[in-house]
């Protein structure tokens, strides 16, 4: 278990990667009295927040904008002029600062939205520098580009099937899982003898699904092998088909088992995907015993299997994901019934439960015994069930007080709930910290800023 970190400074120290602060103090000659002291801060703008986990967005999608507020704290009307780039690459920005005038205490705006690479569960990052009146600032921002559409099953067997005739027709199906509706186009390599055609095409809704289908039509005898490629909207996909032919009498494998590869799509940590079925048909004219299946990897398997199948009969194995922790991990379901081998290959992909954001602030200049404004963070379900937060592992920097509205209650797919971040400088000097903690075993950390007067 990760030790929590607490630090908080009365000296200038390197702030964190992702909050650089945008308050420049000075530091001046005591008129006649030979010493320095900390002088009232010449900056005109209060600029937070100044880092953004966009977390996960489909790839060819554009995320939900997060917002950097500008506030003017010179004490006058201002106007601003701003120079520089916002926009990096993947990340870009949109103001309402330029061409209006801010009163004391009146705020602007800039947002930042990500638009992933072609890169799936990579984390993308950027920064973009420019100047307000001549007063510099830095955002940072992270994010991580996931599959749009979850592609299922990844491998096809047709089995046995007649040198002079044809298989039954098997279909992989594409799901939208972004949460919104996304247009779908792409295309089908045809694989050999297995073909390839779609009824993908149009607008796909949230859930919806279009399916791929194959089939069998043997050109040569014995073992029948190809792989089906293309791309739904950039997103690439590998589809393995396999099969044999025959002439004369058919061969007495007694097993047709479909699929043999699952792939149990993106599951928040801490949840179980939905099951996906395996398909055990005997393929023989009399009854054959089963068997045990065995499992590997963070996978579990039950079936309506009885001891034996009759002929023609078939049975049903249910595979579900179950994270061990993010990232792709793979597996396998694998048994030996009356002398056939099988293996049936599993794969998921673990990713966040919540999608927390921003994770820095800069609480500006508050005095001494005074309250800054509460600045809050977002925590998001990202999952697909409801869920219950639950924070552990957490540690309080010193002069940044913290509450919240998450714990222990029930958060529905899609809703979120927040932290409270409070700057109480007990005394002049600047000070900084690192909220860090879990929810729900999803470690994160918040960079906390600020200069006490």
């Amino acid at each position: 278990m990760r030790s929590p970190r607490l630090t908080s400074s009365r000296l200038r120290r390197l702030a964190p990667l992702w909050a650089l602060t945008v308050l420049v103090g000075s530091v001046v000659a005591a008129t006649g009295s030979g010493s320095t002291a900390l002088a009232a801060s010449t900056v005109d703008y209060l600029i937070t927040p100044t880092s953004f986990d966009f977390g996960d967005v489909p790839i060819d999608t554009v995320s939900a904008p997060q917002v950097t507020t500008v506030t003017n704290v010179s004490g006058g009307p201002i106007t601003p002029v701003l120079t520089g780039n916002l926009t990096a690459g993947i990340f870009a920005a949109a103001q309402n600062c330029t061409g209006q005038t801010l009163q004391a205490g009146q705020s602007c705006s800039i947002s930042f939205v990500f638009q992933p690479g072609a890169a799936i569960n990579v984390a993308q990052s950027g920064h973009t520098t420019a100047a307000l009146n001549g007063q510099s600032f830095t955002v940072n921002y992270t994010g991580i580009g996931v599959k749009a559409f979850l592609i299922n099953p990844t491998a096809l067997d047709f089995g046995n099937v007649p040198f002079d005739g044809h298989s039954a027709t098997q279909a992989v199906t594409v799901t939208n899982v972004t949460g919104g509706a996304e247009a779908i186009s792409g295309f089908v390599n045809p694989a050999g003898a297995f073909g390839g055609t779609s009824d993908c095409a149009g607008t796909l809704a949230a859930g919806a699904s279009c399916h791929m289908y194959f089939q069998l039509d043997p050109t040569t005898l014995g073992t029948q092998s190809a792989t089906a490629t293309g791309s739904w909207r950039t997103q690439s996909f590998s589809i393995s088909l396999s099969g044999r032919s025959y002439k004369g009498a058919k061969p007495t494998t007694p097993y047709a088992i479909t699929s043999t590869g699952l792939d149990l799509g993106d599951v928040p940590l801490n949840n179980t995907s939905a099951p996906q079925s395996v398909t055990v048909t005997n393929i023989t004219g009399v009854s054959v015993p089963t068997g045990i299946i065995g499992v590997v990897g963070s996978f579990t398997e039950t079936n309506d299997c009885p001891s034996s199948l009759a002929a023609g009969a078939s049975c049903t194995m249910n595979i579900q994901f179950h994270p061990a922790g993010p990232g792709t991990q793979n597996g396998s379901a694998s048994g030996t019934w009356d002398g056939q081998a099988f293996a049936v290959n599993l794969t998921g992909n673990g990713i966040r439960q919540f999608l927390i954001t921003p994770v820095g602030f800069d609480f500006g200049r508050v005095p001494a015994g005074a309250s800054s404004a509460v600045q809050n963070v977002s925590i998001k379900n990202v999952g697909q069930t409801l869920t219950t937060p639950t924070l552990t592992n957490a540690g309080y920097p010193y002069d940044f007080p913290s509450t919240n509205d998450c714990n222990h209650i029930k958060l529905p797919s899609g809703a979120s709930c927040h932290m409270h971040f409070q700057f109480v400088p007990a005394g002049p000097g600047e000070s900084e910290g690192t909220f860090v903690g879990d929810w729900n075993s999803q470690p994160f950390a918040v960079a906390l800023q600020a200069v006490g007067y």
